[in-house]
């Protein structure tokens, strides 16, 4: 039964009285690290569910008197600052009376202790130090944190600002990770599942498909070291979008195929990411019935984006146009050319100027669009400052969209359009 209305106040409140860190509390709830602070975030503005409340009933009722009194305390003050507990402490208004006798007594024995120390710690720097510290858990917020901020930066920085930064920290959270033990263990090889993640979607932007399966092994692997379900279907998802960049349909759906069985599972998010990169390999495949099934799948990803609501730094499906630029991607491919320039048509104004690559990659797949529509001189007017945006972030993703856009402008290759993007492409060799 609940006793309470739960909270984000009163999980703090809880929390507080029973002196946890957001680690230690999550592992004596049961639920996630990411949970904790949302709702301690999010304060008197979200109401837990019946699971979690009874979660917290149960806590609750298991607080000892002294602990109980902390919990209303805070309760009642929930922004007076928290104290670690040291014990009891003198009542300030009482005389502290200290004899000088007590007083050279403790100093000599702390000079003793120091002398005792010192020579310790001489006889210690002689020889290797074996013994491993204990991990903080605070490292892991410290570390999902940076990887949040790495997939916010790569809208503005792109591939070759971030790739030297992101892997010295993945293999830093790989050592804290065999460091580590207990369920703490299982959140840095989460941590860093993300981080290999971001690495093996950043190395097709610079151009290494080679490495970018690399890394999407390695997350695969880590992934299945946090036995995170999330984590794992994420990474089949990732794996079947670089099968779609190496134009495999069928590569593609045995990915998302293997991941969608356990899709009772699977929170929102993933089964959105999973959902349209099954509809990326459907329009790799073709058929008859591919528009159809295309559409299903989306239709129903599109559905399930108001679900969307977890901590999870990775998996940017949140934006409203998100399923429509899988849509615009799908049509163009299809052939439904003016269902994709209208959706185009409607994207790529609300792309911010400071996000070049995504600006820069959409506007490509429009003129593809337009190509395929029979209009080449707008399709080469749209893409005539991409070039020189794609040298500046790096970014080969860009020039792959525009290669593609050459092959749809082969009829026109002997006209002013084609030769036109001939000459924007004259400084590039198609890899």
């Amino acid at each position: 039964m609940t006793i309470i209305k739960w909270t984000g106040l009163e999980v703090t409140a809880l929390r507080i009285a029973l002196r946890d860190t957001q680690v230690q509390f999550a592992y004596r709830i049961g639920c996630s690290i990411e949970a904790v602070g949302k709702w301690e975030r999010r304060g008197a503005d979200i109401t837990l569910g019946a699971k979690y409340s009874e979660c917290m009933d149960t806590a609750r009722r298991r607080l000892d008197d002294e602990q109980r009194a902390r919990f209303d305390a805070a309760r009642q003050d929930p922004d007076a600052p928290v104290r670690p507990d040291r014990g009891p402490q003198p009542n300030p208004g009482s005389p502290q009376v200290v004899h000088d006798e007590q007083e050279a007594e403790v100093d000599d024995v702390n000079r003793r202790q120091f002398g005792t120390a010192l020579s310790r710690l001489t006889a210690l720097a002689a020889k290797p130090f074996d013994a491993t510290p204990p991990v903080a858990p605070e490292l892991v917020d410290y570390f999902r944190s940076q990887l949040a901020g790495h997939y916010s930066a790569d809208r503005f920085l792109g591939s070759l600002q971030l790739i030297p930064i992101a892997i010295p920290q993945y293999e830093l959270l790989c050592s804290l990770a065999g460091a580590a033990s207990g369920r703490l263990r299982g959140d840095f090889w989460s941590v860093a599942t993300g981080y290999a993640a971001l690495i093996g979607w950043l190395y097709p932007d610079a151009g290494d498909l080679r490495r970018s399966a690399y890394w999407l092994d390695q997350m695969l692997e880590r992934a299945h070291r946090s036995q995170d379900v999330q984590l794992v279907g994420f990474a089949l998802h990732n794996k079947a979008m670089l099968e779609a960049d190496k134009r495999d349909g069928r590569g593609v759906l045995d990915l998302t195929g293997a991941a969608l069985l356990q899709r009772t599972r699977l929170c929102p998010k993933v089964e959105v990411l999973l959902l349209q990169q099954a509809a990326h390999g459907t329009s790799l495949i073709g058929g008859d019935n591919a528009a159809d099934e295309c559409g299903r799948l989306l239709d129903t990803a599109a559905a399930l984006l108001e679900a969307v609501d977890d901590e999870y730094p990775w998996g940017a499906c949140r934006s409203p146009r998100y399923i429509d630029v899988q849509r615009a991607t799908v049509w163009t491919r299809l052939g439904r050319t003016r269902d994709a320039m209208k959706l185009w048509e409607e994207i790529i104004p609300d792309i911010p100027a400071s996000e070049s690559r995504d600006r820069g990659v959409f506007s490509a797949r429009y003129a593809q669009a337009l190509a395929a529509a029979g209009e080449p001189d707008q399709a080469v007017a749209i893409v005539a400052a991409i070039p020189p945006l794609a040298v500046k972030t790096g970014s080969a993703r860009m020039l792959s969209e525009l290669f593609t856009l050459r092959k749809r402008m082969e009829p026109w290759s002997h006209e002013a359009a084609g030769r036109e993007l001939e000459e924007l492409l004259s400084d590039f060799a198609e890899k």
